[in-house]
């Protein structure tokens, strides 16, 4: 993606994930967007891709999971940046079209990892019926060593 403000957002995640306090209060910020954004009953589409974006830097975050280079946790927390930014290529205070252009970024970056998701929420489900037989802490490694 060559935007100007996708490109100023990938240098904010760079920053971003090798923080990782500012990391926890961006993730905390915005579930705050997505809760605002909840009202809005045309916006399903945006909320999910936001949540499964989050779910995936906040397991990236904690280092349960770290089945993602470096470069697309990026590219998916810069799209996050980039949707929790007001100010983008059209902003977000626009009706119906600040909302366009955050999702055409989403779902870019969506297709682009499509992939590593599909790997991630596979991950997820097994960690969660994993979780669930064992009551296990959601603190748990990703990997689990053999005695």
């Amino acid at each position: 993606m060559n935007s100007h403000f996708f490109r100023k957002a990938q240098r904010q995640a760079k920053k971003l994930i090798n923080d990782p306090e500012k990391l926890d209060n961006f993730i905390d910020y915005m579930d705050v967007k997505i809760k605002e954004l909840r009202k809005e009953e045309t916006v399903k589409e945006i909320i999910n891709y936001v949540k499964t974006f989050g779910r995936l830097v906040g397991a990236y975050r904690s280092g349960r999971y770290r089945e993602i280079s470096q470069t697309k946790i990026i590219l998916v927390l810069g799209a996050l940046v980039y949707f929790v930014s007001p100010m983008d290529l059209v902003p977000d205070f626009i009706p119906v079209f600040g909302l366009l252009d955050d999702l055409g970024v989403l779902v870019w970056v969506f297709n682009t990892v499509k992939h590593e998701i599909e790997k991630f929420q596979a991950w997820e489900g097994v960690y969660a019926d994993f979780e669930e037989i064992t009551d296990t802490p959601k603190n748990m490694p990703t990997k689990v060593r053999a005695k």
